[in-house]
């Protein structure tokens, strides 16, 4: 059983899994799509970002990069699961339940 389960490896997702990581916590990460970064990889790829702290202007893809870098030193220990949703979320007594596409 998991302690963590983040949904969706965007910025968000990715930087949630680094935290995760460095407390040893056994957690994982559904994305629903085949690659980090959300919208920033799919739609923004190549525009700038001018509010990200630490850096007054950078690339989407080199801000998703560098999060992927920062994540990688985990990824042995805490998975991204690719193409993969969260179809249903139940609580069950002092857990949760999640439905996935494949996972469950």
């Amino acid at each position: 059983m998991l302690e963590v389960l983040i949904i969706g490896a965007g910025p968000s997702g990715l930087y949630a899994a680094f935290l995760a990581g460095l407390r040893n916590l056994k957690a994982a990460v559904i994305e629903s799509s085949q690659e980090a970064g959300g919208q920033l990889t799919a739609v923004y790829k190549d525009k700038y970002i001018y509010d990200i702290p630490g850096f007054p202007k950078i690339t989407a893809k080199d801000y998703i990069d560098g999060q992927v870098e920062q994540y990688n030193r985990f990824k042995d220990t805490l998975p991204i699961y690719y193409n993969e949703e969260a179809l249903d979320i139940k609580r069950i007594d002092d857990h949760f339940v999640v439905t996935t596409t494949t996972l469950t």
